[in-house]
């Protein structure tokens, strides 16, 4: 059962989507036939962090590290849509055609 898809992702947990990510990781490498040594040397993440991520006792991946990953396995074409783009909100439009750099407690009315 695929739990990220658009009808049951709102209903399952953060700790079983993040097992779910830890085991499509490990479905990825071996797919790619690389060892966890291979897969450490070729990325440049230490053997004890893959070792931590695969076994999801390293909940918590950084970006930056699971980008290397993907990107030495050749997997990247996914990250684009993992925050998608949203078009900026007419409440940050300034009166000088400038974009508002923070966002305030106060909403102000587009003219």
């Amino acid at each position: 059962m695929n739990i990220l898809n658009e009808q049951t992702i709102y209903q399952v947990t953060d700790e079983q989507i993040l097992g779910e990510l830890h085991d499509r990781l490990v479905r990825m490498r071996r797919s790619c036939c690389f060892s966890q040594q291979e897969l450490s040397d070729l990325s440049g993440v230490s053997i004890a962090t893959i070792k931590r991520i695969e076994t999801q006792r390293d909940k918590d991946i950084s970006l930056s590290t699971l980008i290397r990953l993907l990107r030495t396995m050749t997997q990247m074409e996914g990250i684009g849509g993992l925050i998608p783009e949203v078009p900026d909100s007419p409440f940050l439009s300034q009166k000088n055609g400038k974009t508002a750099q923070r966002v305030s407690r106060k909403r102000k009315r587009v003219s």
